[in-house]
């Protein structure tokens, strides 16, 4: 194996490392649907165009690359399947989202929103959840080596545009703290220490950047960098803190009254937002709570005797606050 020293990589640091009590931990308190889009867990063949985060000015946006770089194979992967509906492929192209055929984010706009320092990176659950609300073309606001973080670069039109995608599709991201199952769900972000080189590295050192994790062997993870050496292979005891990430359509309609009839006094959980409700009397009482022991009994109650909708599925609900 030879592994290269990057002297100007020394002093990099893209990631501040921190967790939240209220970010979704798969197989623990997430919501999202345990199924698996990809029991190969390869995801080689649905990577989007590679992109350089540093093109003459160091973004520090290496947790926005490397997540785009998942969400947008993740719809790669839909587009393959034909998963996505005709007409909503349609609005993406017309919009401008596909690039030499690859979907394709502006990582500059959602980096406008991750609480980016120059020098130090930001926290991996800052940049995802910029990801998941701020989706527009990588055309509407690409890279530029002068002013990236320019805040009057975003415009109306941008955040309108950004709006738009989202009720057409939601986006969400966990904690995977099992990632061979977490690949059959998508591809992985995930934080090393930077290294080039051939053969498995083994990077000693503080950890300081993002990456995309698109398959595994017995004794390695394939990475997908946004440096010039796109493609590297890890020891699997140099990688941590992965994320999956999964794709909602907001296309159904729901028959409200249908659904509330056969699911009264069911427990009912977005698994968008997490968010727990009962049907009560013929309408959707919600809660809302940030008290832990609440909410693991609302868990319990759900797993017992619950139904799981989706966001788009929850507003379409008629629903009261308890």
């Amino acid at each position: 194996m030879k592994e290269e020293k990057n002297k100007t990589m020394d002093n990099y640091r893209g990631v501040k490392l921190g967790r939240r009590i209220t970010d979704f931990i798969a197989g623990a308190n997430s919501p999202l649907e345990d199924g698996y889009l990809n029991l190969s867990g390869d995801w080689d063949v649905d990577r989007p165009e590679h992109e350089l985060q540093n093109k003459g000015f160091e973004t520090y946006a290496c947790l926005i690359f490397s997540g785009f770089d998942c969400l947008e194979t993740l719809f790669m992967n839909y587009l393959k399947d034909k998963s996505i509906p005709a007409e909503y492929v349609k609005w993406l192209s017309d919009n401008g989202y596909f690039e030499n055929g690859f979907i394709n984010f502006s990582d500059r706009f959602a980096a406008q929103f991750a609480d980016i320092k120059i020098g130090t990176g930001t926290y991996v659950y800052k940049a995802n959840n910029a990801i998941r609300n701020y989706l527009i073309p990588e055309k509407m606001l690409p890279y530029e080596k002068e002013n990236y973080y320019a805040k009057y670069a975003v415009t109306n039109e941008m955040l309108k545009l950004s709006e738009e995608f989202k009720k057409r599709f939601t986006i969400n991201w966990q904690w995977e703290e099992d990632p061979t199952r977490g690949l059959k769900r998508s591809p992985l972000q995930a934080v090393v220490r930077f290294a080039n080189g051939d053969g498995i590295l083994k990077p000693e050192g503080e950890l300081n950047h993002g990456i995309q994790v698109y398959k595994e062997d017995q004794d390695s993870y394939y990475i997908d960098d946004n440096y010039a050496q796109r493609n590297k292979r890890y020891g699997k005891d140099y990688v941590f803190y992965f994320v999956s990430y999964s794709l909602t359509i907001n296309y159904k309609k729901m028959d409200t009254k249908k659904f509330i009839d056969e699911n009264d006094l069911k427990f009912v959980r977005n698994k968008n937002t997490g968010q727990f409700g009962r049907i009560l009397q013929g309408i959707l009482r919600t809660v809302v709570t940030n008290d832990r022991g609440a909410l693991l009994a609302l868990d319990k109650f759900h797993r017992d005797n619950g139904v799981t909708v989706t966001d788009d599925e929850w507003k379409q609900i008629p629903s009261k606050e308890f």
